[in-house]
Formats: structure tokens, C-alpha cells, sequence
């Protein structure tokens, strides 16, 4: 059988359903503040000192809501690979 909610009914049918909606995943990289004149000063070449360092867990964000942290694992075909490391309390 399926699996039944607290009422009892079957609810199989609709984690199906679930299972296929997609979610945007994003993964913060780090911020910096900075005065606004500088803020006006910045073009492209600028580097940006951030926050975080080479082992600071990074934010993992599904549909904006904080939910995992990740560390940074290869690159691989010029893409960014991270390993998630722990699911965070809603």
C-alpha cells in the first residue's frame, strides 16, 4: 500500500505529483558591504573581497528559504561542483 497522511488517506499520489515540480537552488558565494562612493566606483576588473573564506560552509537557498549548508568541491567542465553538508531547520 501506500503512504497514508495523519487522516489515513493515501497520499502516494501526491508525492508523485510533487516529485516533478521543479525548485530554483541557489548557493551563496559570500558579500561584502561597502560605502556607497565606492559602490559607485566599482567596473568591471574590480575585485571584491568577500566574507568567506576557502572552508566556510556556504549557504545552500531553495526558493529563497535557507535550508543546507555546502562546502565548495571541483570544478568540473568549467561548472562549480558542492557538496551539501547538513539540512538546516525551516
Amino acid at each position: 500500500g501506500g503512504v497514508q497522511d495523519a487522516a489515513g488517506a493515501d497520499d502516494e499520489p501526491m508525492r508523485a505529483h510533487l516529485a516533478d515540480i521543479e525548485v530554483q537552488i541557489a548557493v551563496e558565494l559570500g558579500s561584502v558591504s561597502m560605502p556607497l562612493g565606492a559602490l559607485a566606483e566599482l567596473a568591471a576588473g574590480t575585485i571584491l573581497p568577500l566574507s568567506t573564506t576557502e572552508s566556510t560552509p556556504l549557504p545552500v537557498f531553495v526558493e529563497g528559504a535557507r535550508r543546507f549548508a555546502c562546502r565548495p568541491q571541483a570544478v568540473e567542465d568549467g561548472r562549480v561542483l558542492v557538496t551539501l553538508l547538513d539540512q538546516e531547520a525551516p
